[in-house]
């Protein structure tokens, strides 16, 4: 028995365990749920509403970037401007899932046109559908730095999804969505393929080694080499696999392009870079075994890479395309062929050209550098001298330091070595 007093022991524990409860109830009163302009990221932690679906993980977990979306009317002969989040300077993407359900009126459909699109090869990805994604399917998927061609609605409603993955991931896309007639179509024309569904692709994008309709419908059937028909003055645009773009690979590429019998075939090269050991060739003619009728050859990375006109209605080109880990950009070639009449010709300027033959024209800076860049080695021959690999020829068996060329400051007596220098 106590005998009417209470233990010290035991007053110190009722003590305790109330102050424990006060503590706990004091911070409870203190940290109250988010209000209704916060978003809530769990553990007590709130962020402003506008926070969310931004472009940045804000919550330690990134929940304020999971499921993104919204909904947009547009009325008749409206548009609307969509881009994702950030667009186009946020190259730090880490929202992984932002959906747009677009509407309007029910005798109307929408009209996508796209502005710009560039992201990672399959880690940047762009699906549309009709009605809305929990009923549809999508009918067009894209990814990479083509830029798509316009896609329609089959009727008043569509969804549009873009979904990234944590890191770089490139600028992203932008489009306008736009209200049209019910009646509105989308047809292809002789130089683009159908995929369906109103997709239409560049004829050059078939049988590339890239799926671009969303059934692989371009990448099936396809003979090496690709047969590309032009009709009279039509123009087509041929990249290579992954040209410039981040991938894994190795693959050996040969087109033959063909026009109609009194036309021929003149090609402009936006862009060319070759590594050691790859080679461009280009012949006359449809028959690529033993580089019949060859008449111009690229090795290694090129520059300056000269308008190439055939000398009939039909032209091979070969290229053999080096495409690494992810740690280094692909090589290739992007060139536009056009159809021209073929009383067409290409003439050499007689001041900053030298005629390689069969219309193919060099800058004449390239005459006796110790690189044979005609076919035959000819900007090679009847070279006063002959400079080391490392130096610049000036003419007049006067060798430069191949630093000084395009260097701002002319060093030959004729300026030759700050031609053709670019930007």
């Amino acid at each position: 028995m106590w005998h009417g007093e209470v233990p010290k022991l035991l007053l110190l524990v009722v003590i305790c365990i109330s102050v424990a409860d006060f503590v706990d109830s004091q911070t409870s009163a203190a940290t109250p749920p988010c209000s209704l302009q916060e978003f809530d990221c769990g553990d007590s932690v709130c962020i402003p509403s506008d926070w969310q679906c931004d472009g940045y993980w804000d919550c330690g977990d990134g929940s304020d970037e999971l499921d993104c979306g919204k909904t947009v009317f547009i009325g008749a002969t409206e548009d609307i401007r969509i881009e994702p989040p950030g667009y186009p300077w946020n190259e730090h993407w880490r929202f992984k899932n932002f959906t747009w359900i677009i509407q309007t009126e029910l005798d109307r459909k929408i009209l996508i046109k796209f502005h710009d699109f560039d992201t990672r090869h399959e880690e940047g990805l762009f699906l549309a559908g009709d009605g809305s994604p929990e009923n549809g399917s999508p009918f067009f998927r894209w990814s990479w730095i083509k830029l798509p061609s316009d896609i329609l609605s089959n009727g008043s409603a569509m969804w549009l999804r873009f979904t990234s993955y944590y890191g770089y991931s490139r600028r992203g896309f932008s489009l306008t969505a736009t209200s049209v007639p019910l009646t509105e179509t989308l047809e292809c024309s002789s130089n683009q393929f159908d995929c369906g569904h109103s997709v239409c692709l560049k004829l050059g994008w078939k049988c590339d080694l890239v799926t671009d309709c969303i059934d692989g419908l371009d990448e099936m059937n396809c003979d090496i080499p690709l047969v590309i028909d032009l009709g009279a003055d039509e123009t087509v645009e041929i990249t290579s696999p992954f040209f410039l773009q981040q991938s894994v690979g190795y693959d050996d590429m040969k087109w033959i392009i063909q026009t109609e019998e009194d036309h021929k075939i003149w090609i402009t090269f936006r862009a060319l870079r070759l590594q050691y050991y790859e080679q461009l060739r280009v012949g006359d003619g449809n028959d690529t075994s033993g580089y019949q009728n060859m008449f111009f050859e690229a090795i290694y990375s090129t520059r300056d890479t000269p308008d190439l006109l055939s000398f009939s209605s039909s032209v091979w080109l070969t290229i053999k395309s080096q495409r690494r880990s992810s740690s280094y950009y692909g090589f290739g070639l992007s060139l536009s062929a056009v159809s021209v009449p073929s009383t067409e010709f290409i003439n050499c300027s007689s001041k900053s050209e030298f005629d390689c033959g069969h219309s193919v024209c060099i800058g004449r800076w390239q005459r006796c550098n110790n690189y044979a860049d005609c076919l035959d080695g000819r900007d090679e021959q009847d070279c006063e001298n002959l400079c080391t690999p490392w130096e610049f020829h000036c003419g007049q068996s006067h060798c430069i330091s191949g630093l000084r060329q395009c260097d701002g400051s002319e060093d030959c007596s004729d300026g030759r070595d700050e031609v053709n220098c670019g930007n």
